[in-house]
């Protein structure tokens, strides 16, 4: 008879964090002791916590990974759905963590956003508004080809506005930027005022983008133009985001949502510069004739 035996799990051991610690020791007390303190960064603000928090992330990872390993197990390959939490904050970041999460998206939107200006193709004395302006580091890059014009920015986050008024606070002080507290259902301007709007991943949180687009055709002049970057419904990446906050439309959708809300001449361009399948739509607002 054959005897049956069962394996223990193997258990979770101190030995087991080891290089964890020989990396978070060293680095919080090089980052905390020496670099920070000497730094422009020196103090307890967002960058410091920041670094922390970096840390934290790191470790709780780490440890995730034992316990994975410790069991056999394999990381799960369906498609997971981005925690409600973090959806929430991309939408609309608020504090610490908002704040955190803002840095990163600079980075991971980094070249969708230079697509936009590039296609926007600007001129020295042009008005540019962007709306979802977030960090504002896209607007300081605007200011740099609009130098006879001006630059605007719009964001529903309280903290992003801060965020970004501290990154442009020379070109606030010269006049060459706003950042204002709002949304593209109700922009804080005149009709016909700007000749380039741009918008990069924002038309997943409108709720009816038909009067969004509406409004921001009323800020815009007669030979301006619009952008809009995009993740398409088609992209599988679309599925990972809970749809409780996150609306996806096909390119199809797009042009028609574009067309009903008053824009003529809409392309749909697949910007080689992009690195994410991001799709942008190209569009006028649509001039009376009588």
């Amino acid at each position: 008879m054959k005897q049956l035996i069962q394996l223990e799990t193997p258990r979770m051991k101190f030995s087991h964090f080891y290089p964890l610690l020989g990396f978070l020791v060293p680095t919080a007390a090089i980052g905390y002791g020496v670099v920070i303190p000497q730094s422009c960064i020196a103090g307890w603000h967002e960058q410091s916590i920041g670094f922390g928090l970096a840390l934290t992330g790191a470790s709780i990872a780490y440890w995730q990974g034992i316990w994975l390993a410790l069991r056999g197990r394999k990381p799960m390959r369906k498609t997971m759905r981005r925690p409600e939490f973090i959806a929430k904050q991309s939408r609309c970041p608020s504090g610490l963590f908002g704040l955190l999460l803002a840095r990163i998206m600079a980075t991971e939107t980094y070249r969708e956003n230079m697509a936009a200006l590039q296609l926007m193709n600007l001129q020295p004395e042009d008005k540019v508004l962007e709306i979802g302006c977030g960090h504002g580091r896209t607007i300081a890059q605007a200011v740099a080809k609009t130098p006879q014009g001006f630059v605007a920015g719009l964001d529903i986050s309280e903290t992003m506005v801060q965020m970004a008024t501290r990154h442009n606070r020379r070109w606030i002080k010269e006049g060459r930027v706003e950042i204002k507290h709002g949304n593209s259902i109700s922009i804080p301007y005149p009709d016909c005022y700007f000749d380039r709007v741009f918008s990069v991943h924002t038309i997943y949180f409108w709720s009816n983008p038909i009067n969004d687009l509406r409004e921001i055709k009323r800020v815009m002049k007669k030979d301006s133009c619009l952008i809009l970057g995009f993740k398409p419904k088609e992209e599988k990446v679309a599925a990972e985001f809970p749809s409780s906050i996150y609306k996806f439309y096909s390119t199809d959708e797009v042009v028609l949502i574009m067309e009903t809300a008053g824009y003529e001449h809409v392309q749909i361009i697949d910007s080689p510069a992009s690195a994410r399948n991001v799709l942008f739509a190209i569009a006028h607002p649509r001039q009376d004739r009588s």
